[in-house]
């Protein structure tokens, strides 16, 4: 018996001093082991794309966008739209996005006014986050204007002020730093959390989360009838059906927590933050010289009346406990106060959806390739004007300096 013992007892040491040294390679040598996962941790933002990271077909740029690479100086007479946003920048890739369907729109628009049209954002990132991204990153563009894309279904409720989301050993954690033990050790984030363990978690709710029919929907464009003018993207698909699946009505019922009136008061730090960051972020850019526009993005339950009620009966409540425009109402109030230029896309969403058309994904709030195209349309009928303008601007400014130089070659 007191054999046995001591052997366990040498197992369980060995265990453990394996572990522990598997966890300090892991710290030590992160992107020999992790360099391929698509986060990365990033000290002032918590988590990034990873530069160049592969996803399907398509490659991120050197910040981690979802776009080319585009040289920082900006060319002469050129203008620069940059647009900020959460995982709306990501489905359908760099072309198929709204950000890049608007690129197009603006080119055609303009022939012989060059417009660049910039992609800057992160999946699961929040107007805080999104401050961050345009501090380290985006002002390197130079860009002449900047649209948030401000998404109603979880923007407010994701801004967590005391939370910091983080990517330990390539998967994405939560921690709270005034609470729980967080360092940053060798450039990488130290956490009482296995790196290895947390890895395979992530692979493992990535599977769950995303089935096989929705995987092809975000590579795979649906059939898209056309839109104010615009013709249906080259890939043809019939519309996806398929009943509402348990994951994502469990999911819609805890961020529709916002939405509920009842609990306004567990969320008013989380508007405080997300307030704070536009007010920094508006005057980041007036500094700048530099626009500003706020483009609120709508929920798919806001315009599906069958998701309404699934929630509803979900969470055993009335639909009068619920609403479910109450982040619009905020951000428009909060905008208009403060000089802050605001668009809500949620009324031609609306329509679109009352005609027949579906801008949403099966089973998941992000836009379809309908969807996509639609939101692209809206937000070209706020930036061209905008657009013409700085061209005009930067046209002449190009012209007068292009004079001075004659004069000085004289």
């Amino acid at each position: 018996m007191r054999r046995l013992a001591k052997t366990l007892a040498k197992l369980v040491v060995a265990a453990l001093a394996t572990f522990l040294l598997s966890e300090t390679a892991l710290l030590l040598f992160d992107d020999v082991f992790f360099g391929r996962s698509f986060y990365g941790f990033d000290p002032d933002i918590g988590f990034r794309v990873r530069a160049h990271a592969r996803y399907g077909e398509h490659e991120a740029n050197e910040f981690g966008f979802n776009d080319r690479d585009h040289p920082h100086a900006r060319k002469p007479g050129t203008a620069r739209v940059l647009v900020l946003g959460d995982s709306f920048n990501w489905t359908f890739g760099p072309d198929g996005n709204y950000v890049g369907v608007l690129g197009r729109l603006l080119a055609s628009a303009f022939p012989g006014r060059p417009v660049e049209v910039i992609n800057a954002g992160y999946p699961q990132t929040h107007t805080a986050q999104q401050l961050a991204v345009l501090r380290k990153f985006g002002m390197q563009y130079e860009p002449d204007l900047v649209v948030l894309g401000f998404f109603v279904g979880n923007d407010f409720y994701d801004a967590d002020p005391d939370r910091l989301r983080i990517v330990v050993g390539g998967a994405t954690t939560d921690v709270r730093p005034g609470e729980e033990f967080y360092r940053v050790v060798f450039g990488q984030p130290l956490v009482w959390r296995s790196r290895l363990f947390l890895f395979f978690q992530e692979r493992w709710n990535e599977f769950r989360r995303v089935d096989a029919s929705q995987r092809e929907q975000f590579t795979t464009p649906e059939r898209v009838e056309r839109v104010s003018g615009v013709a249906a993207p080259p890939l043809e698909r019939s519309r996806v059906a398929a009943p509402l699946s348990e994951a994502y009505l469990a999911w819609l019922q805890r961020r529709m927590e916002f939405a509920q009136p009842s609990r306004a008061a567990r969320f008013r730090r989380h508007e405080a933050y997300i307030y704070d960051s536009l007010l920094a972020m508006r005057d980041l850019l007036a500094d700048n010289h530099i626009g500003f526009i706020v483009a609120a993005y709508p929920d798919a339950v806001q315009i599906n009346p069958e998701l309404q009620r699934a929630v509803v009966g979900r969470a055993g409540l009335e639909s009068s406990a619920y609403e479910w425009t109450r982040a619009q109402r905020l951000l428009r109030k909060f905008c208009a106060e403060h000089d802050i230029e605001y668009h809500d896309l949620l009324p031609a969403f609306r329509e679109a959806s009352r005609r027949g058309w579906n801008p949403y994904l099966v089973n998941d709030s992000h836009w379809s390739a309908a969807g996509n195209v639609l939101a692209a349309e809206l937000l070209f009928d706020v930036v061209a004007p905008r657009v013409e303008t700085l061209s005009d601007a930067l046209g002449a400014s190009h012209t007068t300096m292009r004079d001075d130089a004659a004069q000085r070659g004289h």
